[in-house]
């Protein structure tokens, strides 16, 4: 079954088994949309079967003009849920050394949906320096994090040295993780790494730590939890 969203120029898709995908400008305002059927050119409403057969179609088509250099941004989600989501964006404000950072130097994006949020980052540059994205810090080339309500549930980082949230430090090292994954379960902290790493987070409560499928030992300094991905 497919829905658009014309105002938020937004398609959502549903399938059997109660799966959902859905596509859309990360804002409707960085796009423009239209809707074409039965037009001059095979990619204006024609949809093929087989050799020189061919019935109209609507298809919907994203597009922009403006001057470069430019940047916009497009949300595809795939996901398993009994009623589809509503997702709504917003870029975040970067600034390094209370210095603006550019648009073409990194991106950064924050999704909301009933679930919670999820935020997008990635430097194009990177930064010698850490780099604020409001409520955020981050050091390293790409984020994700995604949040359930207020709890953290996943953090994915890759080259990177520290993430920081309203001023608690979800992740941070001293030399830079070229990738790690970090999942945050009930009493339990879930981290892959391919390599060997040892880094530090704020984690008040206790937690049981997992690396690699295996249970390892961590320490604590406070309320900073040290835990090393090393086998040794």
């Amino acid at each position: 079954r497919l829905n658009v969203d014309f105002t938020n120029k937004c398609v959502n898709i549903a399938l059997p088994e109660q799966r959902h995908f859905t596509l859309m400008p990360f804002n409707p305002k960085e796009l423009d949309v239209s809707i074409l059927t039965g037009g001059d050119t095979p990619d204006s409403g024609w949809l093929s079967e087989g050799y020189k057969t061919r019935v109209e179609a609507p298809v919907i088509r994203y597009g922009k003009q403006t001057l470069a250099p430019t940047t916009f941004h497009t949300l595809l989600c795939a996901y398993t849920r009994e009623k589809s989501l509503q997702f709504t964006g917003r870029t975040l404000t970067a600034r390094c050394q209370n210095q603006s950072v550019l648009s073409h130097e990194v991106a950064a994006l924050e999704v909301t949906n009933e679930e919670g949020k999820q935020y997008f980052i990635f430097s194009y540059q990177p930064k010698p320096e850490p780099v604020q994205f409001e409520h955020l810090i981050f050091h390293g080339k790409a984020c994700f994090l995604k949040l359930r309500g207020a709890a953290v549930e996943e953090i994915i980082l890759i080259d990177a040295e520290l993430l920081v949230m309203e001023n608690r430090t979800l992740f941070q090292s001293e030399t830079r993780v070229e990738y790690m994954t970090l999942r945050f379960e009930e009493g339990r902290i879930v981290a892959v790494s391919p390599g060997n790493y040892t880094f530090s987070m704020q984690c008040p409560d206790e937690a049981s730590v997992f690396v690699n499928n295996r249970k390892t030992l961590s320490k604590r300094e406070g309320d900073m939890l040290i835990v090393s991905t090393s086998r040794i």
